[in-house]
């Protein structure tokens, strides 16, 4: 058993391969209005909300002083548990037209098993919604960064609960 920040015995995460949206999961930024999915123009992420969303993942497991530590498959030894990621959304929901904020909503399931004997000992989604500020892509954007923290947030310390 490995040791935390602060001494305490922690536990190995392995993350598998996050499953994202296929609308989402470019370098554009989905919106919903009614049925209707578009992408705002003229504005794209700086690489794929995939790789953005696992980035910002790390970071969080990274600042939490949990028991928690994502790892690496090169370090295999350390892993007790795998997770499982599905990011079911992640979009600028437009409910009040066109010319309004929109709310951002994410919508993440994750699945956690335990490696020694391959159980699973949990399963539950995790979900934000946040209001833009503004109807501008830099409001959007902060609002999307509010939702993803609050996801990630909970997700850890569900996992840190979990372990």
């Amino acid at each position: 058993m490995q040791e935390n920040a602060s001494g305490e015995p922690g536990f190995g995460v392995l993350l598998m391969a996050t499953g994202f949206d296929r609308a989402a999961a470019g370098d554009r930024i989905l919106t919903v209005t009614g049925t209707q999915v578009a992408y705002i123009k003229d504005a794209r992420w700086v690489t794929s909300s995939v790789a953005l969303f696992d980035s910002v993942l790390q970071r969080t497991f990274d600042a939490d002083q949990g028991p928690a530590r994502l790892v690496d498959r090169a370090e295999i030894a350390r892993i007790d548990y795998v997770l499982k990621l599905d990011v079911r959304t992640f979009e600028a929901r437009y409910d009040q037209g066109h010319a309004a904020a929109p709310t951002i909503v994410v919508e993440v399931r994750a699945a956690l098993d335990r490696t020694r004997d391959r159980i699973v000992v949990g399963d539950r989604s995790f979900r934000a919604s946040v209001t833009a500020s503004d109807n501008r892509v830099g409001a959007i954007v902060q609002a999307f960064d509010q939702a993803v923290a609050e996801v990630l947030g909970e997700l850890v310390a569900w996992v840190n609960a979990r372990g």
